[in-house]
This record gives structure tokens, sequence and C-alpha cells, in this order.
């Protein structure tokens, strides 16, 4: 039974020995015979080379979700001290006025 997967990975192809990137991302999987296929190019793609490429970009987007979350978090912490420091002013402005 063939199953369509939409990865929305560029595939790798087996050409004469070295891998190469399929430009498309519709993917078949046969799991009876433990095939994937470009449905658009009809390229045979080499199996552990596509998990590979998927295993590289999940990866690559925890690293980058990780490294965006730090910055999130830093933001959020100067933020607060910045209302921190309005009203810290604002009550030192209060003083004043009140002098």
């Amino acid at each position: 039974m063939t199953k369509i997967i939409d990865f929305k990975v560029r595939p790798f192809s087996k050409t004469k020995g070295r891998s190469e990137f399929c430009e498309h991302n519709i993917i078949s999987v046969d799991a009876d015979n433990r095939t994937i296929g470009c449905d658009e190019c009809k390229r045979t793609l080499d199996p552990i080379d596509y998990l590979t490429s998927i295993a590289h970009r999940e990866n690559s987007m925890w690293e980058r979700y990780t490294k965006y979350d730090q910055e999130i978090y830093k933001l959020r912490k100067r933020y607060e001290n910045l209302l921190k420091e309005i009203e810290r002013l604002k009550k030192v402005r209060d003083k004043i006025k009140s002098t």
C-alpha cells in the first residue's frame, strides 16, 4: 500500500552512487517494498539519506527554537525591568511634584 506524504523537506535521490537533493516535496512511501519515491520527478530516493535530511532539519529547527526561546526570555526580563524602572521614576516624579 502506497501512502503519499507531503514532508516539506527536499528529499535525496541516489544518482550514480551519490546522493542529490530532489527539488520536490511530495513523497510516496511504499511500506511493503520499503521504498521512497518522489511523486513529481519519479526518482527513487535513498531512505537513509532522506531520514538523515529530515533529522538534520528537525535538529536545526530545534536549535533555532531554543535560541529564540532564550531570546524571548531575555526580552521578557528586560521588559519587566523597564516596567519597574517606569514605576520607580513615576514615584520620583510624584515626590518631586509634591515638594
